[in-house]
């Protein structure tokens, strides 16, 4: 099942390469279905417009391409913009989608936090962006569960009922955020950039609002000598993004987590604990990398990382098992 507590999942971005966009698709795909060799649970991928570096404008269709290509991941956009997107829209996508692959589609919301996304697509919202959000992942959540408004409940996959195994988390870097994701029923997405104390906070809210869904908590991690001078240069173009009481402006390189595998679950123990996390969405991208890099990162967490982790979080069926047990019926 997706997002079920214990998995692992690993969050995809492109890259720039010489021959474009062509190759940064294929490259993009083969490191999904790289990353189902090594044993993630799932693979997802998150939206930025005006040519963010890494991202995608829209996730939800690149996911299709993951899952066509791989048999047992799940993946989907963690997270979209649904503040850009009617929420009707949004809905029927995710319905289709699990219609084509059942059980193996999530989907995650957040707000967004600059103001280019907005103008890029020509969406004047981003002043009431927080709002607009918290209504919409109301009404994606409520019609996959059946209770569509008017005509959208005659769309062909929602009344089958394929959207309503589409687990759903709302990100939240603040307590008002976490209390929308709980008023819409969603799970909660935690970024890979706030500190212990953050993550307490946030999840608290969570909590104090209802909220009862599975918690993905994003960390970023390389395992050995990690690239600090690539992760400065991309927390610096965060900050230029970013509003100047924005949250992001006390982002430090201390967030990626680096080291053997050993130290690496040793310093996520008290995250997973502040967040009460229940699933683990895992980065090695910084923008600047070469392909082969990224790749090596993601064989070395299938193979040191993944094996150690199970301490880290609740029991659940993931990944890691399955390539365990494959690995000894070889």
């Amino acid at each position: 099942m997706a997002l079920a507590a214990g998995q692992v999942s690993l969050a995809l971005y492109l890259h720039e390469t010489s021959s474009g966009v062509h190759e940064a698709v294929d490259r993009l795909v083969g490191q999904a279905v790289l990353a189902e060799r090594c044993g993630f649970d799932g693979v997802t991928l998150a939206e930025h417009h005006a040519g963010f570096p890494g991202y995608l404008p829209n996730p939800l269709l690149a996911a299709s391409w993951i899952l066509d290509a791989t048999a047992r991941v799940w993946s989907g956009p963690l997270p979209m913009l649904p503040a850009l997107r009617p929420a009707a829209l949004v809905t029927e996508d995710l319905a289709w989608l699990a219609a084509r692959f059942p059980g193996r589609v999530v989907a995650g919301f957040a707000a967004g936090y600059h103001e280019d996304d907005f103008t890029a697509v020509g969406d004047e919202g981003y002043a009431r962006r927080g709002t607009t959000y918290g209504d919409r992942i109301g009404q994606i959540a409520a019609a996959l569960r059946g209770q569509a408004p008017g005509a959208l409940r005659h769309d062909h996959a929602l009344a089958a009922g394929a959207g309503a195994a589409v687990p759903l988390v709302g990100a939240a870097g603040s307590t008002a955020a976490a209390r929308r994701a709980a008023a819409a029923g969603a799970g909660l997405l935690l970024d890979s950039l706030s500190d212990d104390g953050a993550l307490a906070s946030v999840a608290a809210a969570y909590r104090w609002a209802g909220g009862a869904g599975p918690v993905v908590l994003n960390r970023r991690l390389w395992v050995g000598e990690p690239p600090l001078d690539l992760f400065r240069e991309q927390l610096g173009g965060y900050r230029r993004k970013a509003g100047a009481g924005s949250w992001m402006q006390t982002a430090s390189t201390d967030s990626l987590v680096s080291g053997s595998p050993e130290r690496i679950a040793e310093r996520l123990a008290p995250s997973v604990r502040a967040a009460g996390a229940t699933v683990l969405g895992l980065r090695v991208h910084v923008t600047g990398l070469e392909p082969p890099a990224v790749e090596e990162q993601i064989a070395a967490l299938g193979e040191e990382f993944l094996p150690v982790m199970p301490e880290l979080l609740p029991p659940g069926p993931n990944g890691a098992a399955i390539a365990a047990d494959q690995a000894k019926a070889k």
